[in-house]
């Protein structure tokens, strides 16, 4: 996996992933470009993560890619004689592309928000 890919899971909570986004738009390496992945039910995270991530830095261009997996499941048995099972599903993925930089406008890109929706980022819960 990339170090600016972010696969985001159904259930698991939102802050970890949008500390994890800044971490990289802000680290010494420089990264202009952080990758969100969803799959299946996971893109309804994917889509609020992007939408956090705009609304605490700054002039980040999004573009949004929607794809089609394929996911193999494989079941190895458990006694003997048994066939080894496996099984092909295809799943739709949700691959948004954050960036500092202007990106190539075309379908699914989304300009920067107006600056003054913008509300830096930071680790402190605010009361």
């Amino acid at each position: 996996m990339p170090p600016n890919e972010i696969r985001v899971k159904r259930q698991a909570g939102i802050g970890r992933y949008l500390k994890r986004a800044a971490d990289l738009f802000n680290s010494p390496d420089n990264h202009k470009t952080v990758v969100i992945k969803g799959i299946s039910q996971a893109i309804e995270s994917a889509v609020k993560l992007a939408e956090l991530v705009k609304h605490k830095i700054a002039g980040i261009h999004q573009v949004n890619k929607i794809l089609n997996v394929t996911i193999v499941d494989e079941y190895e048995p458990l006694e003997e004689g048994l066939d080894h099972l496996k099984f092909e599903r295809v799943v739709t993925m949700l691959e948004i592309t954050l960036s500092k930089d202007k990106l190539p406008e075309g379908l699914g890109y989304q300009a920067p928000i107006d600056v003054s929706l913008v509300t830096p980022f930071s680790e402190k819960v605010e009361s």
